[in-house]
């Protein structure tokens, strides 16, 4: 029973502030006319996260085509010591100072204790928690409500998820974090501030490349303002000077540490150590305008909403860009009854990051799909915009945009979860089956005759044959070990086997039955010829729903 006497009102209010105190120590916000933290803010955003969380965990095969790539190479640190392990002989030690080395370096001991597979998408698990609470940090760093937060939960299934850019997106929380970090540090530098901001930094950079040379641009136009506004503040000119200069100098040693790893990784990846190991796709010196390749100005319009929210293949993805317009538009015209005491860092972020979507080269040397990302970049930061004004300026703006942020929210992930529900009963049935069938320890070639979706837009099966590397401990070829920009690569000399024709006439490739153990197959209909030349090079171990998996009887032993 609740207790509705004074006495029982009274612990009550005593309750409540406690908890009131509590928060407040918590928040980072040291803006006195800001609002206070939400409560109920907080509570949302963890109801939607542990939500968004459960969604991944309970669907194994999920939306991501690259994300196989990156189990490979942590099954590789995870039994790269066992003896008798295939990786020692095949990879390089892992660089763990190097750019995308972060994810690899974490999922490959945690997968010795609880399997690869589950490390992994803990990692992942981390990025769809981990961006909506590095939300609300930055959000209340710069005075911002905390509703604002709830949106970055079903925006952080855009292009880079389904297109399964692992290491991007590990990097994204520690990206997002970096910012309200950097800019504490240059109001009031002190030593533990710019450690802070440094680790942010380093951060990024060991978990991702291309997070870190943007985040970096950022940060330079971030400390480009902050020093200008120490320079022309209304003080004599030698306390400007050396205000400017003490936040240059903060900068720059915030940065240092990983400048120094950079021009490491830049030399072993564009310099002279591009080509140690077997690598396939070196990616040359930076010449001829870096290398650079970028796309005509009307590709760049109609690819506009191919990667942004374009994610499944029905109309949900239009309803949800339409309803985070509206939400923005709304929260945008509100904004103007409210004047921000902080500057508007993530505002410029998300404004900055969005537009260099049109200037940055589509592709460097051996690498595409680089602006493109920007869009999807720019979304991390896009809640601040969102964010409501203080109910004091205006209730009724306040409860409008936090109730519309609480709708797009759910609807977004109520249709992320039916996609989710079709995807696993018509189109990864069997695959686990299939997977768990297969022998430990030997070469699985897949054949990639039909990688797409009818439910998810890019290819969700198009590298999902690695996930025989992280769940059986076997060989796969074409793992990112083929790239001078990996933290793993390929031992000199090896011969790969990488076969790069997926067409109806595989069945009759002597390379594939000669160099592999196992073929993966999916939505395989051969032809009474093509299926006896099948059973004559080998046998079927297991077929359920679209997926199959053979084993040579033909195949050679390994040359390593």
């Amino acid at each position: 029973m609740v207790d509705e006497g004074p006495d029982g009102r009274s612990r009550f209010d005593a309750w409540a502030t406690r908890v009131r105190a509590a928060v407040a120590r918590v928040d980072p916000c040291d803006d006195p006319t800001a609002e206070p933290l939400s409560l109920l803010a907080v509570l949302a955003l963890s109801i939607a996260c542990a939500f968004s969380a459960w969604m991944f965990l309970r669907w194994k095969y999920q939306p991501m085509q690259d994300l196989g790539h990156h189990m490979a190479l942590a099954a590789v640190v995870a039994d790269y010591d066992r003896p008798g392990s295939l990786y020692h002989r095949l990879y390089e030690p892992l660089d763990r100072l190097a750019a995308n080395s972060l994810l690899y370096s974490l999922a490959g001991p945690i997968g010795r204790l609880v399997g690869v597979t589950r490390a992994v998408r803990g990692c992942v698990v981390f990025y769809l928690v981990g961006v909506p609470f590095a939300n609300l940090f930055a959000l209340r760093t710069f005075g911002r409500s905390a509703w604002g937060a709830l949106l970055a939960v079903p925006l952080v299934y855009g292009m880079s998820y389904v297109a399964g850019f692992a290491n991007l997106l590990f990097a994204a929380p520690f990206m997002v974090l970096a910012l309200p970090l950097f800019h504490r540090m240059l109001e009031r530098p002190s030593a533990p501030r710019v450690a802070l901001a440094s680790a942010a930094v380093l951060v990024v950079f060991l978990s991702h490349a291309h997070a870190w040379l943007w985040t970096g641009a950022l940060l330079f136009l971030l400390t480009l303002f902050v020093a200008a506004q120490r320079l022309f503040a209304h003080r004599p000119f030698a306390s400007r000077a050396r205000g400017a200069l003490v936040v240059g100098g903060a900068a720059l040693a915030a940065v240092l540490p990983s400048l120094v790893l950079f021009a490491r990784w830049y030399r072993r990846t564009f310099g002279e150590g591009q080509h140690e190991g077997t690598v396939l796709n070196a990616t040359g010196n930076w010449s001829n305008k870096f290398g650079a390749t970028f796309k005509p100005l009307p590709e760049l319009f109609t690819n506009l909403s191919s990667f942004a929210l374009k994610t499944t293949q029905s109309d949900h993805d239009l309803k949800l860009v339409v309803s985070l317009g509206l939400l923005v538009g709304a929260a945008v015209v509100f904004g103007r009854a409210h004047r921000w005491r902080k500057p508007p860092v993530m505002e410029a972020a998300f404004a900055l990051t969005f537009l260099s979507y049109f200037f940055l080269p589509e592709g460097l040397q051996g690498h595409d799909v680089l602006g493109s990302r920007q869009i999807g970049i720019s979304l991390w930061f896009l809640p601040a915009i969102a964010s409501p004004i203080p109910a004091r300026a205006s209730r009724l703006a306040h409860a409008l945009v936090a109730l519309g942020i609480v709708y797009v929210t759910g609807a977004a992930l109520r249709d992320w979860r039916d996609a989710l529900v079709r995807f696993e009963q018509t189109e990864a049935h069997g695959l686990d089956e299939v997977m768990l069938a297969a022998p430990p320890g030997l070469r699985l070639h897949y054949v990639k005759s039909d990688p797409d979706s009818a439910v998810f837009t890019w290819r969700p099966f198009w590298h999902v044959e690695k996930m025989y590397m992280s769940e059986r401990l076997g060989y796969v070829a074409d793992t990112p070990g083929i790239l001078s920009t990996s933290a793993i690569r390929y031992r000199p000399g090896l011969e790969l086997h990488r076969v790069t024709d997926h067409g109806a006439g595989w069945v009759r490739d002597d390379e594939i039955w000669s160099s592999f153990d196992l073929i993966l197959l999916r939505r395989w209909t051969p032809s009474a010829s093509s299926l006896r030349e099948a059973e004559r090079r080998g046998e079927r171990i297991k077929k359920v729903g679209d997926w199959e998996l053979w084993r040579s009887k033909q195949a050679k032993p390994a040359a390593w």
